[in-house]
């Protein structure tokens, strides 16, 4: 009970905060009103009445979510959860709520210390087969118009692509290849764009794509979609004397959920340069795993004291793009990481880089769930991401398991 007073009142610290400044001002403009100021002190005290009544229609009303749900719009993708579930309703949700589909669960016990994960690397890059010449055509226009509007970042590098997902000798083996940020630019991002005239039926590729698979998503080893991998890690760290899990907010300059609560570090894994046929597991997801955790929030190789695979997963809203979901820990107090992502912010803003992940909201706590339940039925009024809400999930996992080291 103590420890839960507390946290509340670490998250109405800012509330508290504006309230007793905005009365301390008001107080002393009321001041110079008694004295003779009369015309200033009213008009001060009016503003900060307003203030004041912005800032708590802000805090205790829907307008938030509704700024959050116009921010996050995007014409290329559908997101809204209702919509994905009558897409796929013969596909398995985690967890009976979040539009994901589990391909390899290693959070059930023994084994999630080193779970058995195989690969099978192909040289050859990926090349989308299966569509048809109009749109071919319709995708690259498409594609083109994302980026000029700013819904595609980071250079088209080469990303990893997942072929395949085979059980074998107890654990799982992935069946990998390269692909390009452009491949998924002009696949598993536009699928709900509409279609300049029906074709077959279809009013978008998501529709497209439904002929042969209702209620399913596409196969994996089906090459129309680039279905490249997507590492996402919720690491626990230190706040104020004890631990829980390092939520980020995503910026308005990322592809994918923008103006949302997001995970510690998510992104579409790279490709090594060095990559060798006989690689691990490690060295090409749990490594970028990593480096990204430093690049977007100034976390360290060495000061991630724990770092494990918890589940493979198929994300519904782009099609079943496939999703690696890590937990881990770091003894880096709150505090000093937000320092570092406001570095890293400033460096980017001066390299004219893309911002990823901002150093947290003012006027919002981060999001906090008691459980499992509390979890599935809130997470969209924190305004939590569906991959961070699944995230979250397999933390709480880790936690409930007790198989957190």
């Amino acid at each position: 009970m103590i420890k839960d007073l507390q946290q509340s009142l670490r998250k109405w610290r800012l509330n508290i905060a504006v309230a007793v400044v905005a009365a301390v001002i008001t107080w002393y403009f009321s001041l110079l009103t008694l004295y003779g100021v009369a015309a200033t002190g009213v008009v001060w005290l009016v503003v900060w009445l307003i203030f004041g009544g912005v800032y708590l229609l802000l805090q205790w009303s829907d307008l938030p979510k509704v700024f959050a749900k116009l921010l996050t719009r995007d014409r290329f993708l559908r997101m809204d959860v209702k919509s994905l579930f009558r897409h796929y309703h013969d596909e398995v949700p985690v967890f009976e709520v979040f539009p994901y589909t589990e391909l390899a669960n290693w959070s059930n016990g023994e084994g999630v210390d080193f779970p058995i994960i195989d690969l099978e690397i192909h040289s050859q890059a990926f090349a989308a087969q299966g569509w048809s010449i109009p749109i071919d055509r319709f995708r690259a226009k498409e594609q083109a118009r994302r980026r000029q509007e700013g819904f595609e970042s980071g250079g088209n590098r080469r990303l990893v692509r997942l072929r395949d997902a085979k059980r074998a000798n107890s654990g799982i083996r992935l069946v990998i290849q390269p692909a390009y940020y452009s491949d998924q630019g002009a696949t598993n991002f536009i699928l709900d764009t509409k279609l300049p005239r029906t074709m077959e039926g279809a009013h978008t590729l998501r529709s497209y794509l439904e002929r042969n698979n209702p209620g399913h998503l596409v196969p994996l080893e089906d090459e129309t979609l680039a279905n490249t991998v997507g590492s996402c890690v919720l690491l626990r760290c230190r706040v104020y004397g004890h631990r829980q899990p390092l939520f980020t907010f995503r910026s308005a300059g990322v592809a994918i959920n923008r103006h949302t609560w997001n995970s510690t570090s998510s992104s579409a894994v790279g490709w090594p340069t060095d990559a060798q046929p006989n690689a691990t597991f490690e060295e090409f997801f749990t490594n970028w795993t990593r480096d990204h955790l430093t690049d977007e929030v100034g976390i360290k190789h060495d000061e991630v004291t724990l770092l494990k695979p918890m589940a493979l997963c198929r994300e519904w809203g782009r099609g079943g793009k496939p999703q690696l979901f890590y937990v881990g820990e770091t003894n880096l107090e709150f505090n000093e990481i937000r320092e570092r992502m406001r570095q890293i912010q400033k460096d980017k803003d001066e390299k004219r880089e893309v911002v990823e992940t901002l150093p947290f909201p003012m006027m919002k706590g981060t999001p906090t769930f008691k459980n499992l339940k509390d979890l599935a039925e809130n997470y969209k009024k924190w305004n939590l991401n569906p991959e961070a809400a699944v995230a979250y999930y397999y933390y709480l996992m880790w936690e409930i398991k007790g198989v957190n080291g």
